[in-house]
């Protein structure tokens, strides 16, 4: 989990770096100096900057989370309760199907479900919400504000009454097919399972038990593991049903601030984040002295590379290419970068990390 606490304000010291490039010109020779002193005091030395906005994802997101790189759902309620094509029944407004075995149909404002018979398996008498939670249970809310689960078996329906969660019932079994060796280490991987039943096919080499708190996160789930599989790390997740989410882990994080609007997001894909890499490197250094521009004084992007906060680093970036770096062993440096860096990096944002976000 990257630590928030390595993202360090870093406005002021790159403020300094300005002053510092400044200071430079007194190493010229005199007769230099004196040349060009008089063009310098009328020439325009801030830097010309491309138009940039926020991001339009970024915009839509509040907030951070961790947890938004989906890789695998076990149960998605909106591909498993889908409104009919056509209404089947005369005698009944259906507003939605569930898995084309059962109807819920609204009468008086209240929801009631029927078989594909048109047989009435539940009145619609005091339900104010019927929705599904997994791939054979539907929970019905009531005016009362009691809440009543059905397990669903083909088209019938059992109430049943819902256990408090056992972590106990996840496990990972060990498979002794050498094909799933670790190329790291003389180890078979481990299935994830539920109730010894295998519910995952891609073995994972590595896994730990993680406190659903400490995710950065406004998702809630009962059990979360991180575990490794082909030279990457994820998060498995359970919620109160056992529904099975997985999440690629997180590479980096960014925090920004662009026309006065603060944002910030994870980068949680692996190629991604080997482009953002690259893209830096490419960056290079240039001796240039500029002042900073008022339009974009206070604008900056923040990257925390680097899954591991012991191996991270901090780069904050000001849109005229001042740019600051800060290393996990508490060192710093400066230089100075092309001030088309910045508008580079929004533009890679707004192209390839709203592809994690949206999709």
């Amino acid at each position: 989990m990257i630590s928030k606490r390595l993202i360090a304000a870093a406005l002021c010291p790159m403020m300094l770096l300005g002053v510092g490039c400044n200071s430079k010109s007194s190493d010229k020779k005199p007769s230099e100096s004196s040349t060009h002193s008089e063009s310098a005091v009328k020439k325009d030395t801030s830097v010309k900057m491309k138009k940039y906005e926020l991001p339009e994802f970024l915009e839509e997101q509040k907030k951070a989370d961790v947890l938004s790189n989906v890789v695998y759902k076990s149960f998605d309620p909106a591909a498993i309760m889908v409104e009919p094509e056509k209404q089947p029944f005369e005698d009944h407004k259906c507003t939605a199907c569930f898995k084309d075995q059962l109807y819920i149909f609204t009468e008086n404002e209240h929801y009631g479900l029927l078989n594909t018979s048109g047989k009435l398996l539940l009145p619609a008498d005091g339900n104010s919400k019927i929705t599904a939670v997994a791939a054979d249970m539907l929970r019905v809310s009531r005016d009362d504000g009691t809440t009543v689960y059905y397990r669903v078996s083909g088209e019938e329906i059992k109430e049943e009454k819902i256990s408090e969660f056992d972590a106990e019932r996840i496990s990972f079994m060990q498979v002794s097919d050498s094909s799933y060796r670790s190329s790291d280490a003389n180890e078979a991987g481990c299935f994830l399972c539920l109730d010894g039943v295998q519910i995952y096919d891609t073995p994972w080499q590595t896994y730990s038990k993680l406190d659903p708190a400490s995710l950065d996160t406004s998702k809630s789930y009962e059990a979360v593991f991180k575990a490794s599989a082909v030279s990457a790390d994820y998060y498995i997740t359970f919620d109160k049903f056992y529904n099975l989410t997985i999440y690629e882990c997180e590479y980096g994080f960014i925090h920004m601030q662009l026309r006065g609007k603060e944002a910030e997001c994870y980068v949680l894909d692996q190629e991604h984040y080997k482009d953002l890499c690259t893209l830096i490197d490419s960056f290079g250094s240039e001796n240039r002295s500029a002042r900073v521009s008022a339009e974009t004084d206070n604008d900056y992007i923040r990257l925390t590379l680097g899954p591991s906060p012991g191996d991270s680093k901090v780069v904050t970036i000001s849109p005229d290419g001042f740019c600051l770096t800060e290393t996990a062993d508490g060192k710093k440096f400066f230089n100075v970068l092309d001030p088309e860096t910045f508008t580079d990096l929004v533009s890679w944002m707004d192209g390839t990390l709203s592809t994690e976000y949206n999709a």
